[in-house]
């Protein structure tokens, strides 16, 4: 059995700066983790899904709150156990916040929740998410992320959780706890190698209310020519309009998703050409541990087809294109984007 904090190897140098700061932000998120299950086991609906606020890039929620609350709380009792660092997401108080003294060596990019509204009407877990960078500013890139960290927020009724880490070079790991034993198990995460799209999940992200009948004309489009003559089955792929990049992120690594494609931007611009409403984007903070999945195997790329990239900051829209490995990008990549190209939304 093992303690509810037990640490585990994340694979850096030893007593290093960049191991310190992973092991405060471990703290932190398991603190959230808690805090947050206690709130949705006690607390109502209402008060969960309560607007708190209107931000530039994205709603607070009530149960927003109480992440960045319990968040805030646990870095400012532990920031002298780690270097000086830099703090971008999307919180109520502001986008960056320092942690520590001196000038900051680094930058954490950090989601409180991903999959708030999963979470708050108890649909399914979401997760915290936690990216290191060397800090360089505004030209801080998602492609320089040292070390990621992904923590799941059970619902209270789930017994087991998972969190997962990758540090860039090093492969990618996965920890699953027994939650009322706290008996763990921890093994490397690697990406399904199935390469069969028949009787998977293939996902065209469309979760708002906006561009719908221009998505599902891509997504017919794209399976038609997947599916070759197999397109007439009334079954073969389901779609799951999961809200949560990071959860999406996860379950190409694990082969729930077979492929996944989020062309908001790209979208949105189309839109606005006609004159019509846009949709919320993901943003940078969204793809904080994206680089768990790359360590792991799956291929992230972004709407252009080139290798994913994007500022690490707070406010920009981001899309991409992923693959539960790389065999099914190549069997599969330059169809999608041929698709793409052929309904101007390349």
């Amino acid at each position: 059995m093992h303690p509810p904090f037990a640490l585990p190897d994340f694979k850096l140098d030893k007593s290093s700066p960049l191991e310190k700061l992973a092991i405060l932000l471990w703290g932190a998120h398991r603190h959230m983790r808690e805090g947050l299950r206690h709130a949705l086991a006690h607390q109502s609906m209402s008060a969960l899904t309560a607007v708190a606020a209107t931000i530039e890039v994205d709603t607070i929620f009530g149960v927003d709150q109480i992440a960045e609350k319990l968040l805030f709380e646990y870095l400012e009792a532990h920031q002298h156990e780690a270097p000086a660092f830099l703090l971008v997401g999307e919180f109520e108080s502001g986008g960056t916040l320092q942690f520590g003294t001196g000038a900051p060596a680094f930058r954490v990019l950090f989601d409180p929740i991903d999959g708030t509204r999963l979470v708050m009407y108890a649909k399914s877990s979401g997760w915290i998410l936690t990216g290191i960078f060397p800090e360089r500013g505004e030209a801080t890139r998602l492609s320089e992320t040292r070390f990621a960290l992904q923590t799941e927020i059970p619902l209270p009724k789930y017994l087991y959780a998972d969190t997962l880490w990758a540090a860039a070079g090093r492969g990618a790991y996965r920890q699953v706890e027994n939650l009322l034993t706290h008996e763990v198990s921890v093994s490397p995460l690697r990406a399904n190698l199935d390469t069969e799209l028949k009787h998977c999940f293939v996902s065209f992200v469309n979760f708002f209310q906006h561009g719908k009948t221009a998505m599902a004309a891509l997504e017919e489009d794209f399976l038609r020519a997947a599916l070759a003559e197999h397109a007439a089955d009334p079954a073969l792929v389901f779609a799951d309009q999961h809200l949560s990049t990071g959860g999406q992120l996860y379950a190409l690594v694990r082969g729930q998703e077979k492929i996944v494609v989020d062309i908001r931007p790209n979208m949105n611009r189309a839109l606005l050409r006609r004159g019509q409403a846009t949709m919320l984007c993901s943003h940078p903070y969204d793809f904080a541990s994206w680089l768990i999945a790359q360590e792991a195997g799956a291929v992230i790329l972004s709407p252009s087809g080139a290798t994913f990239d994007g500022p690490a900051n707070a406010h920009a829209d981001l899309g991409w294109l992923g693959f539960a490995n790389q065999k099914l990008a190549e069997r599969y990549g330059e169809l999608l984007l041929q698709t793409l190209q052929r309904h101007d939304l390349s």
